[in-house]
């Protein structure tokens, strides 16, 4: 595998062979820097099991600059270093989905993507604001495609000193506002306001700070049959998912190829 830039905010990290950590948050997307940038390359097992162990390796403790790494990595590996590639799943390169899909990846599909998609949104911010929000506002704002939006609440969250659930909050207050505000549009379509739904969902329960505090106040009556309602959805979303799948990719995406 070709030589992989990394970013990592401590010191004392040791990066493994092929594997050089760098300071600078936005030189791994600087093509002026890296020069024109490759197709991604397919990657056989042993290489996607060298991207496992790797993860794994940089997986230690959550939080922002663990995602950084990762998402730097990744980004590097698998897209090389195209981000542009990482704002559309159609585009998104076979390895990593491989990768993503693999059992022995210490961290889910979902943090996976979220690690590359905050890590291409971090390049967007500046650097001040970037680093000083946490990982769990920068995946609440992932939900943001204005640039200046993303960027005006991400300034209201820093001044204000939001929690997770303000920021949400303001979020969808602010959606609400731009969906009022669009008269005349074509309505949406009610798949894509349904993906939207499931991205916020998914988005509020990783965020251990908050779900994981509300079930303490949960009996295991009263939550039984929450969890079991949500397994109800999961057994009809994933029809629904295979045929949205059939619909945009194909034959090929439906059977895997």
């Amino acid at each position: 595998m070709p030589d992989i830039q990394c970013e990592s905010h401590r010191n004392e990290q040791q990066a493994s062979p092929g594997l050089t950590l760098v300071h600078n948050p936005r030189r791994l997307m600087d093509s002026a820097e890296f020069g024109p940038i490759p197709e991604p390359a397919s990657l056989d097992r042993p290489q996607i099991s060298e991207l496992v162990a790797e993860v794994n390796r940089l997986y230690r403790v959550g939080g922002l600059q663990t995602a950084l790494a990762i998402g730097r990595y990744v980004i590097a590996a698998c897209f090389s270093g195209d981000t542009t590639r990482v704002r559309d799943p159609r585009r998104h390169p076979n390895s990593f989905r491989e990768l993503a899909a693999r059992e022995d990846l210490m961290v889910t599909a979902s943090y996976l993507f979220n690690a590359v998609a905050v890590t291409e949104q971090f390049t967007l911010l500046p650097a001040a604001i970037a680093e000083a929000l946490p990982f769990t506002h920068h995946r609440r704002l992932l939900v943001v495609h204005d640039p200046d939006a993303k960027l005006e609440l991400a300034h209201l969250a820093l001044d204000r000193a939001w929690s997770t659930r303000e920021l949400a909050s303001a979020i969808d207050d602010q959606m609400a506002q731009m969906s009022v505000s669009r008269v005349g549009r074509p309505k949406m379509p009610n798949f894509v306001r349904a993906i939207r739904l499931l991205e916020a969902a998914t988005t509020l329960l990783e965020d251990s700070e908050d779900w994981e505090a509300d079930m303490t106040r949960y009996t295991f009556s009263a939550s039984a049959p929450i969890v079991e309602r949500a397994n109800m959805v999961l057994a009809k979303l994933s029809p629904t998912i295979e045929r949205l799948n059939l619909l945009v990719y194909g034959n090929d995406e439906a059977e895997g190829v």
